[in-house]
């Protein structure tokens, strides 16, 4: 389903909301989907969430679970775990707060994101760095970026130094 098959609009009835809803969820369902987003969760590896379950053993897990947790993400009534809390030792002496989902969460996750993805990414704006594919937010290192301001004739030049100490904006 790519983004001009999903025209959401404010005039959108509800009826064709739950059409649009309901042709997304089987998208993101399908067995092929669905694969992609198994090796891709395998293959990032990462730690187990709360409930202890490691990447390697999502199958065996998915293989038990999978019908009574896709019927609940049809119904609607699937709830997400809580994320298991790890602190980071920063260099400066703090901590950084770390939640790690669980490995059937982030599975949920990647399938949600290899759908949803292709048909949002193109709406995005070209400036819009911190979560894009293959980019991170010191991606405009180094590249002075000029930025129209809509309904205006200003524009700012975006210098990013780095993520630590910020960026500097002129007119």
């Amino acid at each position: 389903m790519r983004a001009e098959h999903c025209p959401v609009r404010p005039d959108t009835s509800s009826r064709e909301r739950r059409n649009i809803s309901m042709a997304l969820l089987e998208n993101i369902l399908s067995r092929s989907n669905l694969t992609k987003a198994l090796k891709r969760v395998e293959a990032n590896k990462g730690a187990p969430g709360i409930d202890g379950v490691s990447t390697e053993h999502l199958r065996d897990y998915l293989r038990e679970h999978w019908p009574a947790i896709k019927q609940k993400l049809l119904e609607g009534t699937y709830q997400p775990a809580p994320v298991r809390r790890v602190e980071i030792p920063k260099p400066d002496g703090g901590v950084r707060l770390l939640g790690i989902p669980t490995v059937i969460d982030r599975f949920i996750q990647q399938a949600i994101l290899q759908v949803l993805t292709p048909i949002f990414d193109p709406h995005f704006s070209s400036h819009s760095y911190g979560f894009a594919p293959n980019a991170g937010p010191m991606m405009p290192s180094g590249k002075p970026n000029d930025i129209p301001m809509r309904g205006t004739n200003t524009s700012w030049t975006l210098t990013w130094r780095n993520s630590l100490t910020g960026f500097t904006m002129t007119s």
